[in-house]
């Protein structure tokens, strides 16, 4: 098989068509799960503690 320019072309466009779909997908995920990520942050979190017991 003999690869042309023509079929060169189409190969890249549907590389570059993968590329922007993929990000495309990581957009939608990070608006989806963005406000669960920084609610599992802010339960992370450890405030500081006031007392002795709360320290142990």
């Amino acid at each position: 098989m003999l690869l042309t320019l023509p079929m060169i072309i189409e190969f890249m466009k549907y590389v570059l068509i993968a590329i922007l779909l993929t990000q495309l997908g990581f957009v939608f995920l990070i608006l989806l799960l963005g406000n669960t990520m920084v609610d599992f942050y802010r339960v992370s979190i450890y405030e500081k503690p006031e007392n002795p017991i709360q320290r142990k």
